[in-house]
């Protein structure tokens, strides 16, 4: 007997049942290296412990004689049992036993993995919800928030900190089935799509309508809780083999489609261990296809040779074959289903800013689960997200199969509406936050939860993962980086909280910065004191520009143009659309714009304002505030837009007086309204830039039209922030229903005035 087993025999005897002894003491009894003696207090008597008979009985040594307990001795039999079946078992060949591993697994993934549970509990085939990818150009960045901001607007990429270029969008079961892509990394914003994508890649496997040679295996890493984590063994485990020799050579061969899911839901105790582990597997196994997901911000872990992709939000048809499954699954007959997708989609369309944020798995869950409680579509956007963040609050850990008894203690003994406040207040500060109003550190966040609570700091960072597992509204980006899940959450909490404080006048010094656009649209529908928010709002404006004289000096000559049109509609509409068109072209009038506008005095056709805004690329360089004149006219006054769209209404009243002298003797000077276009273009060559000097000579001594404003750097700003501020003005007034006519009336007659007019104006009344 060799030492090595007498050591295993030793600790067996000593009351152990470590199964590599008992395998170690089953072999040596198989072989022959210890005789085995079955039977009630059998005995050989005379011998040494190397040679002793193994015997059943209640002692550890009978002369010399080595007895096991009964425990141990039946332990030995089942190995030996199993060693017997073994070698009557008839050895596969690698065809065979790919074919039976992949049955099994097959059978598996259809078993768990073929219906996906929508929010509302009910069950839809995995394979009837598809998705679209892009593959990306990834770039370096930092996983700090420096390195997450760089180069990067906080709003408009919220979702995508840390991507790269977006390539051609794809459907998902293609770019998954490239030979150029045998390894994935899925990337997307929490409940894109990212399982569904992966889920119906294996169940498509499984049905062998993708990748049919391939063996497919599902792990979600979240469920990873063993520090000593092998992808191996768990494989082996799956593949149901008996030798981890079966297991290695089956992936040698390079036939298993490995799916993880949730990199960055692994415990973060365990996330180093876990990425290490697949770094190098995948270097030892590489001949196999792998798929991984993970949310968009942590790029920096894609490992070697993954190609990134990331899930597409849906596309309208997308929408609807969502929307089908989820009604279906609700109705009593698949023609009932059909109805109720017919008239959600209706609705929909109706409601465009609604349409616009449900083109994501879990926000369109939303909608339709809220359109299934009301049989209709909240007609404000605040009322979408109230319903929204109730129900992530309420019901999002159950529809993902988590139980609420789980989590910390402090959690669970909050109400909704104390969790509500919670998060409004976790929003709020960091909105608050102009250089960085969406990332937190992960000790700042908790901080403010320790602090609203009134808590240890280390309190609140369990309060913060249990919100994070619950409910889904704040994620963890890359390690120790932490943001609400998706932007429009954290901007309904903040008009939530700020609704409650009602502090208008620290609120509106926020007006210039547009991250606080939509905050302030959200306020104007559901703070009762809309009449305060907008006298401050128009105050503030008015007084950004007061000081600045030539900015003033502007807006009365805009006044006096103004009063020369005779129209229908309101004369703060037709300052609105003087104050944007004066900027965009009437700074020059250059030789382009001169010959169409001419073109059309000629030919007496209607003059299309669109073709003259369409920018070129030195306008491109300008405010964008400064290209777009309509939106500020027609937001006070919708008739505007169809006059807009004739020269003689408008842009003829706005330069000259009406049958003005001086413009019939301008027209005259033009070409024969039946001249050829070569005989035009001619005269436009040869006479065109002195006509354009008679035109400018005109409109300066006639209507005092300046065409060189010469405004600096400076005062542009001030000009673009006051043109944005006074559209952010009139959306909150179209937005809410609670503004008084009085407020109203008192916006429109002093909008876009000098403020000497409008205090004028303020005078008159009081007297």
């Amino acid at each position: 007997m060799s030492e090595v087993l007498q050591a295993a025999v030793q600790r067996v005897l000593a009351g152990g049942q470590d199964e590599a002894d008992l395998r170690a003491i089953a072999a040596a009894i198989q072989s022959g290296q210890i005789t085995w003696v079955s039977g009630n207090g059998a005995v050989e008597v005379g011998r040494d412990v190397v040679n002793s008979l193994i015997v059943p009985g209640s002692y550890n040594i009978i002369n010399s004689t080595i007895v096991f307990s009964e425990e141990a001795i039946a332990a030995i039999q089942v190995l030996l049992d199993q060693q017997v079946a073994r070698a009557q078992t008839p050895v596969l060949s690698m065809d065979e036993m790919l074919q039976q591993v992949r049955s099994r697994a097959s059978t598996k993934i259809l078993s768990l993995f073929s219906k996906i549970q929508l929010l509302n509990k009910r069950l839809v085939d995995v394979d009837r919800l598809y998705v679209d990818v892009y593959v990306l150009e990834v770039r370096e960045f930092r996983a700090t928030i420096s390195g997450l901001l760089e180069g990067q607007n906080g709003r408009e990429q919220f979702d995508r900190f840390g991507l790269g270029k977006r390539g051609e969008r794809s459907p998902g079961l293609a770019i998954a089935a490239s030979e150029a892509y045998p390894r994935l990394m899925v990337l997307g914003k929490p409940g894109s799509g990212k399982s569904t994508f992966l889920r119906h890649l294996a169940v498509s496997c499984a049905k062998g309508e993708f990748l049919s040679d391939y063996i497919p295996v599902l792990l979600e890493l979240r469920d990873v809780d063993e520090a000593a984590f092998s992808l191996f063994q768990w494989l082996h485990d799956a593949f149901e083999l008996e030798h981890t020799t079966q297991t290695e050579q089956l992936l040698k061969q390079g036939q298993v489609l490995l799916l993880l899911d949730g990199l960055d839901e692994v415990p973060s105790i365990l996330r180093q261990t876990v990425q290490h582990e697949l770094r190098k597997f995948v270097k030892r196994y590489d001949k196999n296809r792998f798929i991984l997901t993970c949310r968009t911000q942590t790029t920096e872990y894609v490992p070697e040779q993954f190609q990134a992709v990331e899930v597409a939000d849906f596309k309208p048809e997308q929408v609807e074959c969502f929307a089908l499954n989820w009604f279906t699954a609700m109705a009593r007959t698949p023609e009932q289903g059909m109805a109720l997708k017919n008239h959600f989609m209706e609705k929909l369309r109706e409601s465009p800013q609604t349409a616009e944020l449900a083109v994501t798995p879990v926000l369109l869950s939303l909608t339709c689960w809220i359109f299934d409680d009301h049989k209709c579509l909240p007609q404000k956007r605040s009322d979408l997200y109230r319903d929204g963040v109730d129900l992530l609050l309420q019901q999002w850990d159950e529809g993902r199969g988590i139980s609420r008894d789980s989590g910390c203690d402090r959690h669970r003994q909050l109400t909704l509406e104390e969790r509500k406040r919670l998060l409004s207040y976790v929003a709020v500060r960091k909105f608050e936050q102009s250089e960085n109003f969406v990332l937190f550190e992960e000790a700042e966040i908790c901080g403010y939860i320790a602090e609203h609570l009134q808590i240890s700091v280390e309190e609140g960072r369990s309060v913060l993962q249990t919100i994070a597992e619950q409910h889904g509204l704040l994620i963890e980006r890359v390690h120790g980086i932490w943001s609400f899940s998706h932007l429009t959450f954290q901007e309904y909490l903040t008009a939530f909280f700020l609704s409650g404080q009602a502090d208008w006048a620290t609120l509106v010094n926020s007006i210039f910065q547009q991250h606080w656009r939509e905050v302030f649209l959200l306020l104007s529908e559901i703070t009762v004191d809309i009449d305060t928010l907008i006298f401050l709002m128009k105050q503030k404006i008015d007084l950004h520009i007061a000081s600045i004289e030539k900015i003033q000096c502007f807006l009365s000559w805009l006044e006096r143009k103004a009063m020369h049109i005779n129209a229908s509609y309101k004369k703060a509409a037709i300052r609105a659309f003087g104050y944007t068109f004066t900027l965009s072209h009437s700074i020059e009038i250059d030789f382009e714009y001169a010959y169409r506008l001419s073109t059309d005095l000629i030919f007496e056709r209607d003059f299309s304002f669109e073709s003259v805004l369409i920018p070129n690329e030195e306008q491109k360089q300008t405010p964008k505030a400064f290209l777009v004149p309509l939106d500020l006219a027609v937001a006070i006054d919708p008739k505007i837009e169809q006059d807009l769209e004739n020269v003689d209404n408008f842009f003829l009243g706005l330069t000259f007086a009406p049958n003005s002298y001086e413009l019939a003797k301008t027209r005259q000077d033009l070409p024969d309204r039946n001249s050829s276009e070569i005989e035009l273009k001619e005269w436009w060559r040869t006479c065109g830039r002195d006509w354009i000097e008679k035109l400018k000579t005109v409109l300066e001594k006639y209507r005092s039209f300046k065409y060189k404003w010469q405004f600096n750097d400076e005062q542009k700003q001030y000009l673009e922030q006051y043109y944005y501020g006074n559209y952010l003005l009139l959306k909150c007034l179209n937005n809410s229903y609670r503004v008084s006519e009085e407020m109203k009336k008192n916006i429109e007659e002093t909008l876009l005035l000098p403020i000497a007019e409008i205090e004028k104006r303020k005078s008159q009344i009081l007297d």
